[in-house]
């Protein structure tokens, strides 16, 4: 919720406590920067076969994000094969980042890759690969909700997606 929402502070006083700091960022599939040839890598249509690589790939490349921590595992991801744009970037062994976006309109959904895999083009690639699957579909923009001053937010921001409307605070109330 916007932090000037007056039900923030009735929330507050039952118990609600702000976690996570986001903001919605998007940008034009008109301009994206073309798939990048990352070797050794492919992109594949995520398989639910492949759900105990996945859920540690997803627990690696969300660590110590407070949306993931919240949410833990399982996310129900693991089990989400043919749910719209689903893809995995793989090498000959593992796992190396997935990418999952609602088709036509282009909202990512859940993103990571595996800290080892970063700055190889592998979250570029996957991002290419959701955008054709957008297009495709007649879809003309990407969307995704994003935690402030992450790594994520600086990642979007170099493929030229740009902050839109305001930052929003997820609050929860914990049990106890």
């Amino acid at each position: 919720m916007a932090d000037d929402d007056p039900v923030r502070a009735l929330l507050g006083a039952e118990g609600f406590e702000p976690y996570a700091r986001m903001a919605v960022m998007a940008r034009p599939l008109e301009g994206m920067p073309p798939a990048p040839h990352v070797s050794g890598v492919s992109v594949e249509p995520y398989r639910n076969d492949w759900s105990e690589a996945f859920q540690n790939a997803e627990r690696m490349a969300l660590e110590g994000l407070a949306t993931f921590a919240e949410m833990g595992q399982p996310t129900g991801y693991e089990q989400a094969e043919g749910f719209d744009a689903f893809a995995v970037a793989r090498d000959q062994r593992d796992m190396l980042g997935f990418a999952q976006a609602m088709l036509p309109e282009g909202w990512i959904n859940w993103m990571g890759v595996v800290p080892d895999a970063r700055r190889r083009g592998i979250g570029t690639l996957l991002v290419a690969e959701i955008a054709r699957q957008v297009r495709d579909r007649r879809g003309t923009h990407l969307a995704a909700l994003v935690e402030v001053d992450t790594p994520g937010q600086a990642f979007l921001a170099k493929l030229g997606f740009r902050e839109r409307g305001q930052r929003r605070t997820l609050m929860i109330r914990r049990a106890g």
